[in-house]
């Protein structure tokens, strides 16, 4: 077996087996973003990997592999995590995520993959939004539709929030409010996304409402740590999100968020979600090896 890099001509060749990975050429963007293939004596394609920093945090790798149906459980898809840890530009860990249960994390942890943040189940009925109202009435500012807000004080908003929930286990890099912005206004829905002020007018919390194929996606948080009445502004909104979404005849949503976000746990509790756990991993390459040699 020999490894060279992702071709274009190497994605229809995968098709199918690797479809999940959304496959680009070698260098797509930078020296930060490798793929390369696995291919045996005949030169066929047995396995496919990529890697690639995020651009909002930068301090890690993001790696997927993809191995061809009949060659599975021999190993390959361990010699490509080597193979493409051999190819990074800056020494720093890989990072990949998964369901609990699924076969992919579960091969990242037979390579000593640690935890690194955790998101709880998140599928939610809207009908038990009334569950946040007693905690949601101790808000003591008003809410309003991101239609309400300016641009960019609905993209502020959304950079800080962003920023404190990932400083302790994945911080930002420079210019990430740019990218976590994004094609924002392309999926949020407006009318139902809802901001919390303060009596100062100030943006204290947010439930940030996308549109997604199966179920409306629903990210909120403070737009600070230390906010006061944390935990009563994100209810609110929530509860008013919930509301406009019920009146559009959406009966479940799902919310994204994570374990350590301290005023959005206490809102999906009361809530009661239902789904599987997911955990988000970092493998440290050295160490990888070490343990499959």
């Amino acid at each position: 077996m020999r490894f060279r890099p992702l071709a274009e001509a190497d994605i229809a060749m995968a098709a199918g087996w690797s479809d999940d990975l959304g496959l680009r050429v070698d260098r797509w963007r930078d020296a930060h973003t490798r793929s390369a293939v696995a291919v045996d004596a005949g030169d066929r394609v047995v396995a496919v990997g990529m890697m690639w920093t995020s651009r909002m945090h930068g301090n890690a790798y993001w790696l997927d592999v993809a191995v061809v149906p009949d060659r599975r459980r021999e190993g390959l898809g361990t010699t490509m995590v080597h193979h493409l840890a051999s190819l990074r530009h800056e020494n720093l860990p890989l990072k990949n995520r998964g369901f609990e249960g699924d076969v992919g994390l579960a091969f990242a942890d037979a390579l000593g993959a640690r935890t690194v943040q955790v998101v709880p189940p998140f599928t939610v009925s809207v009908s038990r939004r009334h569950s946040l109202s007693a905690l949601g009435q101790h808000w003591r500012g008003s809410l309003v539709s991101a239609s309400a807000l300016s641009v960019q004080d609905v993209e502020t908003a959304n950079a800080e929030t962003y920023e404190w929930t990932h400083e302790h286990w994945s911080p930002v890099g420079p210019g990430f409010a740019s990218a976590v912005n994004d094609g924002l206004w392309e999926d949020l829905n407006i009318e139902a996304t809802v901001f919390a002020l303060d009596e100062a007018g100030q943006i204290a919390a947010s439930a940030m409402v996308y549109a997604e194929d199966e179920r409306p996606l629903i990210v909120t948080e403070t737009t600070s740590r230390e906010q006061q009445l944390g935990e009563a502004a994100v209810a609110a909104c929530v509860h008013e999100a919930l509301s406009r979404l019920a009146a559009r005849g959406v009966d479940e949503i799902d919310f994204d968020g994570h374990v350590s976000d301290p005023h959005f746990m206490p809102a999906l509790a009361r809530l009661s979600p239902t789904g599987r756990w997911f955990r988000l991993f970092e493998l440290v390459p050295d160490e990888a090896i070490r343990r499959t040699v």
